[in-house]
C-alpha cells in the first residue's frame, strides 16, 4: 500500500512540476490580417442618440485638448468602434469604424506596453493610427527586452510582433 501511495504522491508531483513548466508561454502580438470584427459598427443615428443622452450639447468645439463632450466630432472618434478580436481570442480592443476592415487588417505592430495594477497583467499592442488590442492575464509577464516585473515595461517592434514577444508564466 505504502508503494502505491508513494507512486502516487510521485506522480502527482512530477504532473503539477511539468504543469507549470508546460503554462510558462511567449505571447506576441496578434496579426491584424487574422483579426476578427465581432460587433457591428454603431449606425449615425444611434451615436448622434448617445452624444444627445450622454453630452446633451457640445461644450467646447474648439478646444485644442478635447474631451469627448466638447464636440460632437471628438465624441464620434471616441465612440464609433467595433469590438475586434485576435485570432486566438485573447487580445482584444474596440477598433475605430472610421477605417475600413481591410485597412485595420493591415496594420502592423509599433509597440507594446506591460502593465501590472493589484496582480493583474495587462499586455497593450499598440498599431499605427491608435490602434490597440489587449490581453489580461493574472500570469507574471513581461517584455522579453525587461528583466523587472516591477515596472511597466515599453518595447518598439518596428513593424514586426518578434519584437515585442511578451513571456509569461
Amino acid at each position: 500500500m505504502k508503494r502505491y501511495t508513494f507512486a502516487l504522491v510521485t506522480t502527482l508531483v512530477a504532473l503539477i512540476a511539468s504543469g507549470s513548466v508546460m503554462a510558462d508561454a511567449d505571447l506576441f502580438c496578434p496579426d491584424m490580417s487574422q483579426a476578427k470584427q465581432l460587433l457591428e459598427c454603431t449606425n449615425e443615428a444611434e451615436i448622434k442618440r448617445m452624444f444627445k443622452s450622454t453630452c446633451g450639447f457640445e461644450r467646447d468645439p474648439g478646444a485644442k485638448n478635447p474631451d469627448k463632450c466638447d464636440s460632437y466630432a471628438e465624441f464620434k472618434r471616441r465612440k464609433y468602434t467595433a469590438l475586434w478580436e485576435s485570432a486566438d481570442g485573447g487580445f482584444m480592443g474596440y477598433l475605430t469604424c472610421m477605417k475600413s476592415s481591410e485597412d485595420i487588417k493591415k496594420l502592423n505592430p509599433a509597440s507594446a506596453v506591460v502593465s501590472q495594477r493589484n496582480g493583474l497583467f495587462r499586455l497593450t499592442c499598440n498599431y499605427s493610427k491608435g490602434v490597440s488590442m489587449t490581453m489580461r492575464t493574472r500570469k507574471d509577464c513581461r517584455l522579453s527586452t525587461t528583466t523587472s516585473l516591477l515596472v511597466d515595461s515599453r518595447a518598439q517592434c518596428d513593424g514586426n510582433a518578434d519584437n515585442c514577444k511578451f513571456s509569461c508564466k
